[in-house]
């Protein structure tokens, strides 16, 4: 895959080198994406809960289960950036991922603005792969 090449031209060419991938998780609600989870606090905790299953996913650095994660429950607008990133950082030896953080817009919008009537969810995280 083209993140074993990256990784194998890292190792090679550039031992240290840090690997980055970038998506956005579950996009929920709006008018342009449906809302199964309910609106409001409803809809951010389902969004939560549905971007858990990817970032589990992750952390256990399965690559082609992030495409098909993607693929079925629509938790990742990059999923191909994250198999990528998951395939280089294992062919630099990485063994486990870990979620350092993750919160969504919803969250962070109604810590700003709690009478803020948007109740659309964009989930963000931050995953680090490393060697045990």
């Amino acid at each position: 895959t083209i993140g074993q090449a990256v990784g194998a031209v890292l190792a090679r060419e550039s031992p240290g080198g840090r690997v980055l991938g970038s998506t956005d998780l579950t996009h929920h609600g709006g008018g342009r994406f449906p809302a199964p989870g309910g609106r409001g606090r409803a809809g951010a905790a389902w969004s939560a809960a549905n971007d858990k299953r990817m970032l589990d996913v992750i952390a256990a650095l399965d690559a082609p289960g992030a495409i098909e994660e993607a693929r079925r429950h629509a938790n990742a607008c990059g999923a191909g950036a994250i198999a990528a990133a998951i395939a280089a950082c294992r062919e630099l030896g990485a063994t486990a991922g870990r979620c350092l953080a993750y919160t969504n817009s919803y969250e962070i919008t109604h810590q700003e603005d709690p009478a803020e009537p948007d109740d659309t969810t964009v989930g963000y995280a931050s995953v680090v792969f490393t060697k045990r």
